[in-house]
C-alpha cells in the first residue's frame, strides 16, 4: 500500500512537468491531434460519389448530343459509337446513384 502511494506521489508531482513539455511541443507545432470521425467519412464518401455521379452525366450527356448531332448529319456508325458511350455513362450514373440511396438507407 506504501510503495502504491509512493508510485502516485511521484506520479503527481511529475505531471505539471509534462503537462508543460506536451504545451511547449503544441505551441512549437510539433505535436499533431488525428481526429477520425465515421460520419465525417461517410459523408466524405457520399460527397465522392456525387461528384463522381455528376462528371459521368456530364459526358454522358455531352455524348448523347453528339449522337444526335452526327445522326443529323447522316453519319450513323459514329453516331451509334457516340450514343453507346453515352447510354453507358447513364447506367453508370444511375448505379452510383442507386448505390448512394442504398448507402443512405443503411446508415440512417
Amino acid at each position: 500500500m506504501g510503495k502504491q502511494a509512493a508510485t502516485l506521489g511521484n506520479s503527481a508531482m511529475a505531471l505539471p512537468g509534462k503537462i508543460d513539455v506536451t504545451l511547449d511541443k503544441l505551441e512549437r507545432g510539433d505535436l499533431r491531434v488525428r481526429v477520425r470521425s465515421q460520419e465525417t467519412d461517410r459523408l466524405l464518401r457520399r460527397l465522392i460519389g456525387t461528384v463522381q455521379a455528376a462528371i459521368y452525366g456530364l459526358f454522358g450527356a455531352a455524348s448523347l448530343v453528339s449522337a444526335t448531332m452526327l445522326f443529323i448529319h447522316q453519319r450513323y456508325g459514329w453516331a451509334a459509337g457516340a450514343a453507346v458511350c453515352g447510354l453507358g455513362c447513364v447506367g453508370m450514373v444511375l448505379r452510383m446513384l442507386s448505390k448512394l440511396e442504398r448507402q443512405e438507407r443503411m446508415f440512417s
